[in-house]
């Protein structure tokens, strides 16, 4: 809705940028995550053909994924109730992450351009930190297809 709501706009200006989050649920299956996976699978489809039809516009359109390979920790699950991550202990919380963490990585996508990085997944994690070592200038990071082990 908010990519029908502003894309004329972005159109007619003939420049833009729309970054969708995604979720590693986009691409993989997990076990009492359906709905979640499927709308994480519709964000991924729907970015990357939105992206073909608006590049010609100067408008870019990727996703990106809060969590990472490389953090060794993830969000916190949907299925998982505030009430039930409360009452986690302290070495059980420290297991996931904050995505205000990945801020780099959202700045970082929202000045790139139809010609330049568009149609792709990113994470945030690696690119965000990625940035802190060596600069804005950085490649971002794509996916690997391969499964981490601690997922």
């Amino acid at each position: 809705m908010m990519c029908k709501k502003f894309l004329s706009g972005m159109i007619d200006r003939k420049q833009g940028c729309i970054i969708n989050i995604s979720s590693n649920a986009g691409i993989w299956a997990f076990e009492k995550e359906c709905v979640y996976a499927a709308t994480k699978f519709a964000i991924e489809g729907f970015s990357k053909s939105l992206s073909l039809e608006v590049r010609r516009h100067n408008i870019s359109v990727n996703t990106i994924t809060p969590g990472g390979i490389d953090a060794g920790v993830k969000m916190k699950p949907t299925s998982m109730l505030d009430s039930e991550f409360e009452s986690l202990d302290a070495s059980d919380k420290n297991k996931y992450t904050d995505s205000l963490m990945y801020t780099e990585a959202f700045i970082y996508l929202a000045k790139q351009s139809g010609t330049q990085i568009t149609g792709e997944r990113v994470l945030a994690y690696e690119l965000s930190q990625s940035i802190r070592e060596k600069g804005w200038n950085t490649p971002y990071v794509k996916l690997d297809q391969v499964r981490p082990e601690w997922m």
